[in-house]
């Protein structure tokens, strides 16, 4: 394979890559969880291709400075793609885990200022039923899972 076909290879793989995160994030600035879920695959599988390409390149070094000057403009073109919608994708993906964060501790929170006393009586002997309980440092058992 010639200099020029192996740094075009990388140039595809490293483009695929950054259209598969680029997507993402416009699904993750949608909140279309079920995209992202979605995107997993592909993106795991542009990422193992380019991860390829760029070990090609670099077991021969020589490769890159033998090819045309415009392929390894179009390499660091693709190179600075990449880092954009990466660094784009990092901050989406963090305000996301922020978001779930406090969705879980809203509905956690929600759910126990609705707990209701197991006990019948209150310490002064009046019924007890109905009335929230005051324990706030009880642990809440309480899981979530993806429909929430």
């Amino acid at each position: 394979m010639t200099p020029n076909e192996m740094t075009r290879r990388a140039v595809d793989a490293t483009l695929s890559l950054a259209d598969v995160i680029d997507e993402e994030n416009k699904a993750l600035a949608q909140a279309r969880v079920e995209r992202v879920s979605a995107l997993q695959d592909a993106k795991q599988t542009a990422s193992d291709i380019f991860e390829a390409r760029i070990r090609e390149l670099t077991d021969n070094p020589d490769h890159l400075t033998q090819a045309a000057p415009s392929m390894r403009l179009q390499l660091e073109a693709a190179k600075q793609r990449l880092d954009e919608v990466a660094t784009v994708n990092i901050n989406a993906l963090r305000s996301a885990i922020e978001l779930n964060k406090r969705l879980a501790q809203r509905i956690a929170h929600s759910v126990d200022c609705q707990r209701v006393s197991a006990s019948g009586y209150t310490k002064t002997g009046a019924s007890a039923a109905g009335q929230p309980i005051n324990h706030l440092n009880d642990p809440m058992p309480i899981s979530l899972n993806e429909t929430l």
